[in-house]
């Protein structure tokens, strides 16, 4: 039974647009207790995109978090591969997260030194954030994942049935670009 190939990129728009919303919803629902600013994740929401391509046969879909921070959100920052993404000794963008820093109200003081006591500037107090995501990591988010898994559900069964659809099959087949 071969599907209308219309009909066939119409589902796989739906499906998509439904993960795209999922994405969004996972982000700002996490917004509260991740500390980063409204501006922060909206534009990761924001930079979501995909592109849908038919065949006869089979189809193509292509998904991108165009943030930069987008793939190091849903898999983490560590070292090696058993602890998402490895930063391979570099160091994070401070300014950026100077930003979280200011947003989030953080300020320190200096233990000791000629300094101790006195408060430390938005600066250094960003330097010791990026220096503690160097050296520590952080987890994963898993965002996109969890949007994936929640829309599969609701991908239409005729289209499962056709190409034979699982979601662990469909997600060790997404390539993810940096």
């Amino acid at each position: 039974l071969l599907m209308n190939l219309a009909r066939t990129e119409a589902l796989l728009l739906n499906f998509c647009q439904m993960i795209k919303s999922n994405y969004a919803d996972a982000i700002y629902a996490s917004n509260p207790s991740n500390g980063w600013s409204s501006y922060v994740t909206g534009q990761m929401a924001r930079s979501f995109s995909y592109e849908v391509i038919v065949y006869k046969n089979s189809f193509e879909v292509n998904f991108e978090l165009e943030q930069p921070d987008g793939y190091l959100q849903e898999f983490g920052v560590g070292f090696g591969a058993e602890r998402g993404y490895d930063m391979g000794g570099s160091f994070p963008d401070v300014g950026e997260i100077q930003d979280w820093v200011r947003d989030k109200g953080f300020r320190f003081e200096h233990l000791s030194g000629r300094k101790a006591g006195k408060t430390m500037s938005l600066k250094e107090t960003s330097f010791l954030a990026a220096r503690k995501v160097a050296e520590q990591g952080f987890d994963a988010r898993w965002f996109f994942s969890t949007a994936v898994n929640n829309a599969f559900p609701y991908l239409d069964k005729e289209l499962i049935n056709k190409f034979g659809l699982d979601v662990d099959d469909f997600l060790d087949q997404l390539e993810i670009y940096e």
